[in-house]
């Protein structure tokens, strides 16, 4: 299950990242509030980040249980996976930094140049 748990726990961060920015977002804006509302309105917002943070620990505890005092392989494979996704994204980011602007904001706008 080592796939399983490194996804629950990639999972767990991205979910974790969503909701903090979610009620950051809420809390320090001062533009009006959108056209929608989140189901439960902040409870719902709490109760879904005491759920996937939950997710997480679960995630984190479950493999370092089963190997007492090693390394367990989820989190060889999660340090691979973070090392090469860093490592695509420094490459990405440097060739990004050396296009002119007109050039990047057409890509992240999808608009044309």
């Amino acid at each position: 299950m080592p796939l399983l748990n490194m996804s629950a726990i990639c999972i767990a961060i991205v979910m974790i990242v969503a909701v903090l920015s979610l009620l950051l977002l809420r809390l320090r804006s001062a533009l009006p509030a959108p056209g929608y509302s989140v189901p439960g309105g902040l409870i719902g917002v709490v109760a879904g980040f005491i759920g996937i943070g939950f997710l997480g620990g679960v995630a984190i505890y479950e493999p370092l249980a089963g190997d007492r005092g090693r390394l367990p392989v989820d989190f060889m494979l999660l340090i691979t996976w973070i090392v090469l996704g860093a490592g695509v994204w420094l490459a990405k980011a440097r060739r990004l930094r050396a296009m002119p602007r007109a050039d990047l904001q057409a890509i992240l706008l999808h608009q044309e140049p």
